[in-house]
């Protein structure tokens, strides 16, 4: 994304570099912001111990809105987050014992996993609960109801 690329509107952008200035960040950001008034989501994929600028990611908590950071450990092939892991397993823990459909707790456990990758787990419940009502079709009921879930498990209300 830098320059000489035009790219369309977009709901989500993701940045990988093993190196970037400033002005990178700027034009790579630009590119996505410059056609929508509004950005879903941005990603930095960031790894510690790694030639990566360090000022990418540095102070990031105490940007005016916050931006929560989620730090991922790759394992046997799998991004792995340990706190993600008990919210999941008291979820699956929850709804197993409520009712005993294997295909249901299939199609939560894969949901679970992309709101992990999406963040939506960090949402409000009222934004959630938006998000679910706005759904238009099975699927998209089905995750935002994985992550209402996840989101009373985090908040200690299963």
């Amino acid at each position: 994304m830098d320059e000489g690329l035009d790219i369309p509107s977009t709901d989500a952008g993701i940045i990988v570099s093993s190196s970037m200035s400033a002005r990178q960040r700027v034009q790579r950001l630009g590119r996505m912001l410059r056609r929508s008034k509004e950005i879903k989501r941005i990603y930095y994929l960031y790894i510690s111990e790694s030639s990566e600028d360090s000022e990418l990611v540095h102070g990031l908590g105490t940007l005016e809105n916050h931006i929560p950071i989620v730090t991922l450990r790759y394992i046997d092939g799998a991004f792995i987050h340990s706190e993600y892991e008990k919210l999941r397993n008291n979820v699956l823990e929850y709804v197993s014992g409520r009712r005993q459909n294997t295909k249901m707790l299939a199609v939560m456990d894969r949901n679970i996993d992309l709101a992990l990758l999406r963040c939506d787990f960090l949402l409000s419940e009222s934004a959630c609960r938006e998000n679910l009502l706005a759904s238009h079709s099975v699927a998209q009921r089905n995750y935002w109801t994985s992550v209402l879930y996840v989101i009373h498990a985090r908040m200690g209300k299963l």
